[in-house]
């Protein structure tokens, strides 16, 4: 034990925990192993009185004693601390006096970090330190030091209690108060998955227990493949040291933003798409550092845009939408999904999608692209546009009564233009006669259009057809159209608001 706390640095030999400590040697037990409770008692005693720092306990016994109980709590009142070995009992109950509450009972644990199969386990187990295993594995037991010069190994939870005495030791030279070498060790152990009655606290780290580990830096991030203005939630509170607190939590996003926290979680979001590198540095309560460092991508959110080919979009007539100006910055849309505005919704992973809408009037129609992320924006990856579907009629410009005039002349001539009755127009009574104009050709230079010359129409079979059509009365001075043209334009609406036109069935027919 002498060797384990305190051997030198001889360049030859071990070196013990606590080199420079003075060992005084308390016999209480007889060269058999046996002794009195009386003579434990009294040896607790003796070094209390002597102002000693630390009592190295590597013994033990079944039953408790009120008599060896009573010493040690008096040395324990005299600023001793007290360590002993947890016993040998092949996983029985902890021996005395390591089943008090005065002292640091001190379990023992093989080189790979298992209970040794001879420990003593209970809830009275404090920590745990390296004490061999049989039967031995090849230097897995403790070597320590003979009297006579030399070293052997040995086995035991006896060869355990030492490493914390020692460890104690060094504490107390530090000046740290005696009443806190035990939650120092125990705060400062090192997690070895064990149960607590196997391993205590934990295996004893003496660095960690000095200040003299560093702190580890880690953190995550969530979600793992955030969109640009998405919140990201980054946590460091894996970050760790042995004994003592991590006091400051530095965090550079890799977009030229910085803070400083005192807690481990922080949440930031990103203006831009692109690659970040984040990095976290922690302080400890000793002023040590660590940083980490982690790559973090924000996918950019993909952007909508559509034309609508079809010009003009007509009732009953397939309409072609084309996406392929939408884009997304860092990879490629997978998703185009359409609204088109009648009910009716429809999702591809091509850009352009033909449509034939079933009614007239305005549909808002839009477009939600995804990219192959994922991503899809509520603002920037949806574009929307208002298309009027429009009713097609059949348009007949007649001419003037006088024979003298060509088709159409532009004068102050009256022509009348008829709206004829078609399966596409279902009554000429819809028409809002107010709302009707006969406009230029985009071809024809002039001409604004012109309202009826009087309100209303004639409802009349105006082609013989058996139905009755709706015609009304148009100077032809105001219509834009000049000799020769062969198309006129009929712009207007339902009276409930429905657009109609003529176009490609224009007529011009003779004279009256």
């Amino acid at each position: 034990m002498a060797g384990i706390v305190a051997a030198t640095d001889n360049d030859i030999d071990i070196v013990g925990v606590a080199p420079e400590a003075t060992l005084h040697a308390v016999k209480v037990i007889w060269g058999d192993g046996e002794g009195f409770e009386s003579d434990l008692a009294d040896g607790l005693v003796w070094t209390a009185d002597r102002e000693l720092d630390v009592a190295n306990m590597s013994l033990g016994q079944t039953s408790p004693s009120e008599v060896v109980e009573d010493a040690m709590q008096y040395a324990v009142d005299r600023d001793v601390v007290l360590v002993a070995s947890a016993g040998n009992r092949n996983g029985g109950a902890v021996t005395f006096p390591g089943g008090y509450d005065q002292d640091i009972a001190v379990s023992s644990i093989s080189q790979e970090d298992e209970l040794s199969n001879f420990s003593s386990v209970g809830p009275e187990v404090d920590i745990c330190a390296p004490g061999g295993s049989r039967p031995p594995q090849p230097g897995d037991d403790v070597l320590s030091t003979r009297v006579d010069g030399g070293t052997f190994r040995l086995r035991g939870t006896s060869m355990a209690a030492p490493h914390v005495a020692g460890a104690a030791a060094l504490l107390l030279a530090g000046g740290v108060d005696p009443g806190d070498v035990k939650s120092i060790l125990q705060n400062s152990a090192e997690d070895l998955s064990l149960d607590a009655e196997e391993q205590g606290a934990g295996l004893l780290d003496i660095p960690a227990a000095l200040g003299l580990a560093t702190p580890t830096a880690v953190f995550t991030f969530a979600p793992t493949l955030p969109n640009e203005g998405e919140t990201v939630t980054f946590d460091g509170s894996t970050s760790h040291v042995n004994g003592i607190d991590i006091v400051t939590y530095d965090w550079e996003f890799g977009d030229g933003t910085t803070e400083s926290t005192s807690e481990p979680v922080i949440e930031h979001a990103y203006d831009d798409w692109g690659d970040f590198t984040v990095e976290l540095t922690v302080t400890d309560e000793a002023g040590q550092t660590d940083t980490a460092t982690e790559e973090i991508r924000i996918n950019a959110f993909p952007i909508a845009t559509f034309d609508v080919v079809t010009d003009p979009v007509v009732r009953d007539e397939p309409v072609t939408f084309d996406a392929s100006d939408s884009v997304d910055p860092d990879g490629e849309i997978v998703s185009y999904e359409w609204d088109f505005g009648d009910g009716t919704a429809e999702t591809t992973a091509e850009a352009a999608i033909e449509h034939t809408y079933e009614t007239g009037g305005a549909m808002i129609v839009s477009l939600r692209v995804t990219d192959d992320d994922g991503a899809s924006d509520d603002d920037i990856s949806v574009h929307s546009e208002t298309v009027v579907v429009h009713i097609q009629v059949a348009v007949t410009v007649k001419p003037g009564d006088d024979d003298a005039r060509p088709i159409n002349l532009r004068s102050e001539s009256v022509v009348p233009v008829a709206v004829l009755h078609t399966s596409d127009f279902d009554s000429p009574a819809e028409l809002d006669p107010d709302t009707v104009r006969v406009g230029a050709s985009e071809t024809v230079d002039g001409g604004d259009g012109a309202v009826p010359i009087h309100d209303g129409g004639h409802v009349d079979d105006v082609n013989n057809s058996g139905d009755a059509d709706w015609h009304c009365h148009f100077a032809t001075g105001d219509t834009g159209l000049s000799v020769g043209d062969s198309e006129v334009k009929l712009v207007g609406e339902t009276v409930d608001g429905v657009p109609i036109f003529g176009f490609d069935d224009v007529r011009i027919t003779g004279r009256a």
